[in-house]
């Protein structure tokens, strides 16, 4: 509402720069705003919606779906320029319009703190403590750090702790809220696995630290999800130079910076085998292999997915709108 305020209220404004949340009403409000304002408006995409929510299964409701989507199309299409985070999303949003008459648009990736979240190492004091006040020590720890919510199948991925209940050193660590919390946390109870164990979001100046204690970070998407979404945490994890087991489709943008980075292995969403055997895989590499594989995660995003690259790119696109 305020920000509806704001675009009544405000004067002599020459863009307007919405964001995709909430879903659909983030780029309404931009449309509004072009057209009661008379001015320009960048569309940033975070997430597609209502694709985002069709593979999550959030609503069968199809008139609703078809409703959200034109209303959505038209936000891109009157928009003056459209920004999403990845290149696949870049190709849904071609799809969206059937390759005719795409809006303007640019992929300028999202960012992490690279100077603050660095690659640090087990002996570091505040990491060795972290895993010894929550009995980690000596474990190989697979961690999942975010959002505990729908579009990860982290309610299935969880089972997979299971399959691993025999393998003493080994250790899953979720770090994180979300919708899908209690259910996890239900199964883990329910089997007794003493393998698992949940913690609360970490303070934000402290998750430089907690990301560096895992041996290997879990990157995951939902089925369905490829071109509608990014994982953000991605950026994090190659900023602390660990090496990522990623649960995504083959030509995600998640899993193409994994690939090229070289900073760890990718299983397909839903084919849980694979996914168990990449886990092993991992667990199986040596310790100087999986570093020099978290490590070329650290040498990419330094090379390709800076701060300092993005927000030149938003000033690049802003100042080209506006002059």
């Amino acid at each position: 509402m305020k920000a509806w305020l704001a675009i009544l209220r405000e004067k002599n404004v020459k863009l307007i720069y919405t964001i995709s949340q909430p879903p659909i009403l983030g780029g309404l409000l931009g449309t509004f705003g072009k057209l009661f304002k008379r001015t320009k408006h960048v569309y940033n995409i975070q997430d597609f919606n209502p694709e985002q929510a069709v593979a999550a299964s959030y609503t069968k409701n199809s008139f609703l779906l078809k409703v959200a989507l034109a209303v959505d199309k038209i936000n891109c299409r009157y928009s003056d320029h459209v920004v999403v985070v990845g290149k696949d999303m870049g190709e849904t949003l071609r799809k969206r319009f059937g390759n005719k008459n795409v809006p303007e648009f640019s992929v300028i990736n999202n960012w992490t703190e690279e100077d603050e979240i660095l690659p640090l190492k087990k002996e570091n004091g505040v990491v060795r403590d972290f895993k010894q006040e929550h009995e980690l020590d000596g474990k190989f720890i697979v961690m999942y750090s975010g959002n505990l919510g729908l579009y990860y199948d982290l309610e299935n991925l969880i089972k997979l702790s299971k399959d691993f209940q025999h393998v003493e050193d080994m250790f899953f660590l979720f770090i994180g809220e979300g919708a899908k919390k209690k259910e996890m946390q239900d199964y883990v109870s329910s089997n007794n696995l003493t393998n698992v164990k949940f913690l609360p979001y970490q303070p934000l100046d402290f998750i430089k630290y907690s990301l560096n204690v895992a041996d290997v970070h879990l990157v995951v998407n939902q089925k369905g999800i490829k071109g509608v979404s990014v994982p953000s945490k991605i950026y994090g994890v190659l900023a602390a130079g660990k090496p990522i087991l990623g649960v995504l489709e083959n030509g995600s943008e998640a899993h193409r910076l994994i690939e090229e980075s070289g900073c760890g292995l990718v299983a397909e969403p839903q084919d849980y085998d694979q996914i168990r055997n990449v886990i092993t895989e991992m667990y199986q590499l040596n310790e100087d292999e999986r570093l020099k594989m978290g490590l070329c995660g650290r040498a990419y995003l330094e090379q390709h997915l800076k701060k300092e690259t993005s927000i030149n790119k938003y000033k690049e696109l802003l100042t080209q709108l506006t002059s």
